[in-house]
C-alpha cells in the first residue's frame, strides 16, 4: 500500500497463504504510519442469541472458485457463538457491525475472513459469505453432514 503524496509505503509480509491477511493488516497499520487512529476490530459485547445461532447454523457449499472446488462448510452452534466444524475449526467471532440482511458480521480468525449472511425472500438464510467466497446454504444445522459423517 503506497501513499505516494506522504510519501510512504507499508508492506506487510505474512506467512501465512491467505491473501487477506496482508491487506487487512496493511489497513490497520497505514493509519499509525500516517500519524492518524486507526480504527480498530469492535466485537460485540453480547453473546450471539441461541436462537440467531441455530438458525444461520449449517452447511454452506461454495463453487469452482473456492480453494477446494464445491467444498462445504459446516458452522454449529458453540454456546454463545458459532463455530466452524472440520478444518480449520474455530469460532466465529461476532462483530458490532451488521450485514444488509441485518444479521450480525463475523470474523473467523482461522483465515481473517469476514463473514455474512443473504437471506432469500421468505427471511430464510441463503447463502454465507465467506471473505471474497460465496457458499449456498444446502442444509441447517440437524440435516448437515458432519466431517466425521461417512454419508
Amino acid at each position: 500500500m503506497h501513499f505516494e503524496g506522504e510519501q510512504v509505503t507499508v508492506i506487510v509480509l505474512c506467512n501465512l497463504s491467505i491473501s487477506t491477511v496482508p491487506t487487512e493488516l496493511a489497513d490497520g497499520l497505514a493509519p499509525l504510519a500516517l500519524g492518524e487512529e486507526p480504527t480498530p476490530l469492535r466485537l460485540a459485547a453480547a453473546p450471539l442469541e441461541a436462537s440467531l445461532a441455530d438458525e444461520l447454523a449449517g452447511e454452506y457449499r461454495f463453487s469452482e472458485d473456492f480453494y477446494v472446488p464445491n467444498a462445504s462448510m459446516i458452522l454449529l452452534p458453540a454456546g454463545d457463538h458459532l463455530a466452524v466444524a472440520g478444518s480449520p475449526a474455530g469460532a466465529l467471532l461476532q462483530l458490532v457491525e451488521a450485514s444488509a440482511s441485518g444479521d450480525p458480521t463475523f470474523i473467523h480468525r482461522q483465515q481473517w475472513f469476514r463473514v455474512r449472511f443473504d437471506r432469500d425472500g421468505a427471511a430464510r438464510v441463503s447463502a454465507m459469505h465467506y471473505g471474497p467466497f460465496e457458499a449456498a446454504r444446502v442444509a441447517d444445522a440437524r440435516s448437515a453432514h458432519l466431517p466425521s459423517d461417512p454419508r
